[in-house]
């Protein structure tokens, strides 16, 4: 073959490479366009149908729970921020709601759900409190969580001997005051005949409470890193004992292992 063959048909095949990357890259922006414009498209129907259709703008709030909050559906709008009748029930985001609403120190978890076609349904897990920070307006929870007082009613046992230079921030939690809690949780689980009055934490060692035993008020002394249950059960047998025996004490003393000190 001439060489003016060859070059001729090494022209023929740039030419034909040229023209299939041509129409690759029209296929390719032909492509895209309709991607674009079906995006643009769905975007368009999600506001014409959902975010931006007034048939979902929102009326109300339905708030569940079996504390504070149950029913306080005006309360909620406003820590929330929602405005009724302006609203759109799809414009909300959920997820932020939620973590919204888990913020607050007294709420555990929450579940949020959009109600056909103008509600936004809340079920909420409060938390409850087992103790009281003695000189605070603040309660624990079993998970040592703070909260404020104002969103309980009643009595609860008290904790004293927190460092007053502590400082307490609601919705934190304070982990030095868990083996507290653990007293309060066993007493409540399985003890419940006992009533704890008041809990000091003081002491490195053991832990010192006051507790109501049968109309009969106690002093006890258990020890800060032992089995509770155990513990409970000793004090419940020489109370018993000196019941039986006739025997006047009002303390008790369990950190000893070698016996219980009644006095």
């Amino acid at each position: 073959m001439s060489a003016k063959s060859k070059t001729t048909s090494r022209n023929k095949n740039k030419t034909t490479t040229g023209k299939k990357i041509f129409k690759l890259i029209l296929a390719m922006l032909l492509l895209s366009a309709l991607l674009g414009s079906g995006t643009a498209l769905i975007a368009w129907l999600g506001r014409t149908l959902f975010s931006a259709n007034p048939h979902f703008i929102l009326h109300g709030v339905d708030t569940n729970s079996i504390g504070y909050w149950n029913g306080r559906n005006r309360e909620v709008e406003a820590v929330l921020g929602l405005k009724l009748n302006e609203d759109n029930l799809f414009a909300l985001d959920l997820r932020k709601i939620k973590k919204q609403l888990i913020a607050i120190p007294n709420i555990k978890d929450a579940s949020v759900e959009r109600i056909l076609p103008d509600i936004i349904r809340l079920q909420l897990e409060e938390r409850i409190p087992r103790a009281e920070i003695a000189g605070t307006n603040f309660v624990i929870d079993n998970s040592t969580v703070i909260i404020p007082r104002s969103y309980f009613q009643g009595r609860f046992p008290i904790i004293a001997g927190l460092d007053r230079n502590f400082k307490l921030i609601p919705g934190k939690d304070i982990p030095e005051l868990q083996p507290v809690i653990d007293l309060i949780m066993t007493r409540v689980k399985y003890f419940p005949e006992f009533e704890l009055n008041e809990v000091w934490i003081s002491h490195s060692n053991r832990i010192l409470f006051t507790t109501t035993y049968k109309n009969s008020q106690y002093k006890v002394y258990f020890p800060r890193k032992q089995d509770f249950s155990h513990s409970f059960m000793q004090l419940r047998e020489g109370i018993e004992t000196n019941i039986r025996n006739r025997i006047k004490a009002v303390s008790y003393d369990l950190t000893n292992k070698a016996r219980i000190i009644s006095r």
